[in-house]
């Protein structure tokens, strides 16, 4: 026994209809107005710039970069007119699993980029006047640090 009759097997859902057809007319719609309403395309005229003058904005001088070399035998003091400071030297602890460089002055700390047995800083900001710079190298449970003074001459 066939569980649908002939006469319902290709009747419509009149909810699918309704769908169907609105979806038509929008498409037959959108194709009318793209072929036949089209707008071309006018570019506008930009204002007169004929009455603009150049900036008279004086832009600010870019301060100097300190790039500083850093020895695990002796202390490093400085005194610059920049105003950032980048940190290379060799890693003082064999095997160093991390380190940390920290402007204990105001609260920055570098992204540090180890190497084998050297390591170096991106730019860390110095305040104006005494900035002491901490350089941490961890290994395990044993952490040595390391203290940098840079007098930042800035105005």
């Amino acid at each position: 026994m066939d569980p649908l009759p002939n006469n319902k097997r290709f009747r419509a859902n009149p909810i699918e209809v309704i769908i169907f057809t609105g979806m038509l007319s929008l498409l037959v719609n959108s194709l009318y107005e793209l072929v036949y309403r089209h707008q071309p395309f006018q570019a506008r005229m930009l204002q007169n710039m004929s009455s603009r003058a150049p900036s008279s904005i004086v832009l600010p001088t870019i301060s100097p970069l300190l790039e500083v070399m850093t020895s695990c035998k002796e202390a490093v003091e400085r005194r610059t007119q920049a105003s950032k400071a980048r940190f290379k030297g060799e890693i003082c602890i064999p095997d160093t699993k991390t380190i940390t460089v920290i402007n204990t002055t105001n609260r920055y700390h570098a992204t540090v980029f180890q190497q084998q047995k050297t390591f170096s800083t991106d730019y860390l900001h110095l305040d104006p006047g005494l900035n002491k710079i901490e350089i941490h190298f961890k290994k395990d449970m044993k952490t040595q640090v390391y203290t940098i003074e840079i007098t930042s001459l800035e105005e």
